[in-house]
């Protein structure tokens, strides 16, 4: 019986493989850049935001995907923005915070002002599903949009905090000073500024640095911007410092990274009245 099949030497298939991939890499080429109404062409004039001090953040107020227990490595989250949304890999720049113990990646966003509602919630629900959590409204600097994003979940710092740490700070509204020394500092999310999950926020070191105290005085000054009950603007709301003792914390007590300050530090736990060792005022 004759035998009908074709036969391709090694090197014919090499050939016709080469052929295939200069093909689509040629139409590659050709495709017009409104095929990717993401991407920005040319130069990208980006003021990267600074998050070592405070500013306002959004959180997006969903439920993590079931499953989900840990965040994405950075570059496949890259990989992942770039082929789904066909941005350059130059619109994702990275942020890195450090305090010594762990090393936080922000990745910042950029894209056309022209992104509409739509574009910016798939980039959102993407970014979630990576374990990343939105940390600003979409916002325009030098004309160029940019997005915002934290992992959702950190590295456990509580031993070395233990270790290198004797003091931390939480500032409040003193108002609610004496509630708190019966009941202790507990987990919220109503929260003025930070729309966050439910957290305690804590300053950490022996005694307040100059930039922890500038942070401080953001918050307190957002806080009055915000703050309803404030007609006046040169009116203000009084605040104290609680001065915590790590020695005093619950021994399995869980302290993260802030990721927008290496110098304080989270946790999800209350901590207890007896933890508190000073209160003093502090009103900028």
């Amino acid at each position: 019986m004759k035998n009908n099949s074709l036969t391709i030497k090694k090197a014919e298939l090499i050939e016709l493989i080469k052929k295939s991939i200069l093909k689509y890499t040629n139409q590659l080429g050709k495709r017009e850049v409104s095929k990717h109404p993401l991407m920005i062409c040319g130069k990208i004039n980006f003021e990267k935001p600074v998050f070592r001090g405070f500013r306002d953040y959004e959180y997006i107020n969903k439920k993590i995907d079931e499953g989900l227990i840990t965040t994405y490595p950075v570059n496949s989250v890259e990989n992942i923005l770039i082929r789904r949304f066909g941005i350059s890999k130059e619109q994702i720049d990275r942020q890195e915070i450090n305090d010594g113990e762990e090393t936080i990646i922000i990745l910042n966003i950029m894209l056309p002002p022209s992104a509409t509602k739509d574009d910016i919630s798939k980039i959102k629900s993407v970014m979630r599903t990576c374990g990343y959590s939105s940390m600003n409204n979409f916002e325009i600097i030098n004309g160029v949009g940019v997005l915002s994003f934290e992992p959702l979940y950190h590295k456990d710092v509580s031993r070395y905090i233990k270790q290198h740490y004797k003091y931390l700070y939480h500032q409040t509204p003193t108002v609610l000073v004496p509630k708190i020394l019966k009941k202790g500092i507990t987990p919220h999310a109503k929260n003025t500024i930070f729309l966050y999950p439910e957290r305690v926020y804590c300053m950490k070191g022996d005694k307040l640095s100059t930039m922890q105290m500038l942070n401080l005085r953001a918050i307190q000054k957002a806080r009055n911007e915000k703050n309803p009950q404030i007609k006046n603007p040169n009116d203000k709301l009084k605040y104290s410092v609680l001065t915590i003792s790590v020695e005093k914390l619950p021994k399995d007590i869980k302290m993260y990274t802030d990721p927008v300050s290496d110098e304080a530090i989270y946790t999800y736990e209350p901590i207890p009245p007896s933890a508190i060792i000073s209160v003093d005022d502090l009103t900028f």
